[in-house]
Parts: C-alpha cells; structure tokens; sequence
C-alpha cells in the first residue's frame, strides 16, 4: 500500500515537473521574442516632388515629421504635376501619358494614364484616384494602377485643380469662370464660379475642401470662391489692398486645409517679379482663414510657393528653384528648413496614416 501510494505521489510529480518546464518553456519563448522593428516605410509621411527643370526631373524627398528630408527618385524624368494619397498608395501625375504609384512615398513605379497630354492635379475620394489635364478630360482608377478615361463637361477646356469633399469632385478650370462638379468622378456636370465686370476672369489655380466648404483661389484679381456644396459659389477677396501692398494681381498658387484653417500660399514667377507691372515685395506672402472667407496674411521667408498640405500637425510648403521649404503648427508663424536638393519643388502632400 505504501509503494503504491509512493508511486502515485512520484508519477504525480512528475506531470507537475512537465507541465511547470512546459509553461517555464513558453513563459521563456515569450519573454525572447524578437518585436518586429516599425519600418520608417510604413509611417505616415510628407512627400515632395520637383517639377520641370528644362526638361523635367525625377527629384522627389520624403519626411516623416515635415522638418527632416530625405531623398528618393520618381521613376523616371518627367514634369511632375501633383501628387496625393490614398486607398494605402500615393500617386503622381505628369506630362504626356505618365503616373506613378508607391506605397510607401519611396520607391516608386510607373504607370500609364490613358492620353498623352498635361495631366495637371490628383484627388482621392469615394474610393477612386480621379486626375484632370490642361484638356477637358479625366481619368480615374480605383487602385492607382489602371486608369481609364471620363470626359469633363464640353465646356471645361483647361482642368486645372480637383479636389474632393462632402461626397463630390469639384474640378476648376484654369481658364474660365466654370467648375464642375461628379459623386463618381466619372458623371460630370458643370457650376458656374463667380466673375464680373467688376472681378474680371479669374485663373483659377487651386481648390480644396475644410470646414464644410470648398475654397477656391485664384492666380489674378485676388480672389477667393467657396461653397458648401461645389455647385453654388460665393466670392470673397483673399487679402485687402492693404495687406497686400496696394496690389491685387497677386497668384495664389495653392490652398489646404488643417488644424481648423485654410492656408494658402503665393506664386510669382521671377519674370513676373522683374516686370515693372508685377514687381512688388508682397509675394512672400501667405493668408490664412478659419472659415474660408475672411482672411489674413502671414510672412514666408521667400517668394514663390508652389504646394501647401496639412498633416502630422504641420502645414508645409515648397517652393520653386530653391533648396528650401517652411512649415508651421498654425499657418501663421512660419519656420524654413532644407530641401535634399535645389529643385523646381512642384507638390507636396501627406499620406499614409
């Protein structure tokens, strides 16, 4: 009786022992497990493409906190025309029949759009890539890959800006006073934009959507439009004579929104900085504005700001034929950093979170 009880409490030990190595054993695994390393190109990041410089470029730079750059390649020289995020890609556009896509705003690939021309902006939104050229076409693509071809209203001649919001693509043509406006971005229809006698045909350059509205700018006569709905349009001045140095012909070139405000940036071409008529020391200016209609200046380092986006906090610009570029946490006091590379910097967006 006794060896047998000596035997049960042994072999009941035993199983113990087991089972305490077993649960040690794994207690052990877990502890020396190797955490996979969070790849700098997964983060969200900035991206930057360079325009035409004579030909064109494949300057690009990327930057996780919009104040450190790094240097990447586009696939192939090209003149890079805007560049945007979505569906877990960016995707530029160019000259001729070419876009490129990367998952991680690095390493890039090429792709073809479906007509040769100057594909000019890209927006994402209701689960579609749609792009607009300097004719009146579109063209759309789900994964940023395959595209195909919508047509614009007959009357856009010149897709200049698109942007996405409140469940519609609003497109701006560059030069007339007409939008247009699609839920599908392949169904277009086209709005009317402000301009009078009094405001004159304005070159409108830059759309985008905050804050219940779209905003619009444009390159002459100051202008801002806006509308909650992309098909009715209101007109504001962007900056007063005043701010602006008694000078309205200012070109806004790019408007964003973030951190509650729209900020906008300004444009002038060195040629137009020479001439007697377009000389003035305002075009370092930006504005910015809570609700798109009343709006401020505020002082860049520089003149000639190409692209303004918002992410991470920060709203950042980059500029033409410099090496720089600004940010700011309220588009308001402005902070200059350095580039990779001295570059015609074209566009500039945020992605990947």
């Amino acid at each position: 009786m006794r060896n047998k009880n000596h035997k049960t409490i042994t072999l009941l030990g035993l199983a113990l022992g087991i089972i305490f190595v077993i649960i040690a054993g794994c207690s052990n695994n877990s502890n020396n497990l190797t955490q996979p390393e969070f790849s700098p190109k997964k983060q969200a990041k900035f991206v930057a493409i360079a325009g035409c410089i004579e030909e064109g470029s494949d300057i690009a730079a990327y930057s996780t906190d919009g104040i450190n750059w790094n240097a990447t390649k586009m696939p192939e020289i090209n003149c890079w025309a805007s560049v945007c995020y979505g569906n877990g890609k960016f995707v530029a556009v160019a000259g001729n029949d070419e876009a490129a896509y990367s998952e991680d705003g690095i390493n890039w690939k090429t792709t073809k759009l479906p007509s040769r021309t100057d594909w000019t902006s890209v927006c994402y939104g209701n689960k579609k890539f749609v792009t607009v050229a300097n004719r009146g076409i579109a063209a759309y693509s789900t994964d940023g890959v395959n595209w195909e071809t919508a047509k614009l209203p007959s009357n856009i001649t010149y897709g200049k800006s698109i942007c996405y919001g409140n469940r519609k693509f609003v497109v701006l043509d560059y030069k007339k006073n007409i939008a247009a406006y699609s839920t599908d971005g392949i169904n277009w229809k086209t709005a009317r934009l402000p301009g009078d006698d009094d405001w004159g045909i304005s070159s409108w350059s830059n759309v985008c959507y905050g804050n219940g509205k779209f905003v619009a700018i444009g390159e002459s006569n100051n202008m801002v439009a806006y509308s909650t709905n992309g098909i009715n349009w209101e007109t504001a001045r962007l900056l007063s004579y005043k701010e602006a140095d008694n000078y309205g012909g200012m070109c806004w070139e790019s408007v964003c929104y973030g951190n509650k405000k729209f900020v906008a940036v300004l444009f002038n071409s060195e040629a137009y900085q020479r001439s007697a008529y377009f000389y003035n020391s305002s075009s370092n200016k930006a504005a910015y504005s809570e609700d798109g209609i009343n709006w401020t200046s505020a002082i860049l380092p520089y003149a000639n700001w190409t692209s303004v986006c918002y992410g991470n906090g920060l709203f950042v610009a980059v500029t033409y034929n410099r090496d720089k570029a600004v940010y700011s946490k309220d588009g308001v006091k402005w902070l200059e950093t350095t580039m990779p590379s001295f570059a015609d910097w074209k566009t500039v967006c945020y992605g990947g979170e």
